[in-house]
């Protein structure tokens, strides 16, 4: 699957497969696409991403129109695959830092994050919570991370994505029914 996302501060072109040792990304800060690479390693996905953007230290607007593309294309996979597992809570460690991530590809989207409270801010955590709200709105999930031990932000960050693919793998696994007590799951 392609997805293509075009604006004022970014062009994105992301190709998402099925092969993980099929994975390459250009156009993000060392550290970004080390990030993203770990997320697509853990969720067994493959694919290409090429970014190209405004230039802003930050890569604000870059990453946050990653996590929309990123949610756009996941969401069409949950549909073409349903049912599916739905439900994964990983734990990854990284050296000291430990933490948790649960996901529910249930309909409903929301970011609910520890970190806020563990951790001040500061420009780094604020680009990525702005990744992980934009792929929850786009594709419809519910996304808790718990920042349960951690003193070096990169292993925190690092662990966090670990759990995150993690989490994708199996809530993206083929169930023999639909698991909702609805019936159904919103879209």
């Amino acid at each position: 699957m392609t997805y293509e996302r075009m604006t004022s501060e970014t062009k994105i072109t992301l190709d998402l497969t099925d092969n993980a040792s099929d994975f390459n990304i250009k156009g993000l800060s060392p550290f970004l696409m080390h990030l993203v690479t770990i997320l697509f390693f853990y969720s067994a996905f493959g694919g290409r991403i090429l970014i190209e953007h405004d230039g802003l230290e930050d890569e604000h607007h870059a990453f946050e129109d990653l996590g929309i593309s990123l949610g756009t294309l996941l969401n069409q996979v949950k549909a073409s695959r349903s049912p599916l597992i739905r439900f994964s809570t990983q734990y990854r460690p990284m050296d000291e830092a430990l933490v948790r991530v649960s996901i529910d590809l249930s309909g409903r989207c929301g970011f609910y994050s520890t970190w806020l409270v563990a951790k001040p801010q500061d420009v780094q955590t604020e680009t990525l919570d702005e990744f992980y709200k934009a792929l929850c709105r786009t594709l419809n999930c519910s996304l808790h991370l718990d920042v349960l031990k951690g003193e070096n932000r990169h292993h925190i960050h690092e662990a966090a994505f670990k759990a995150l693919g993690a989490a994708l793998k199996q809530a993206f696994l083929p169930s023999s029914l639909l698991i909702s007590t609805k019936g159904v799951l919103d879209t």
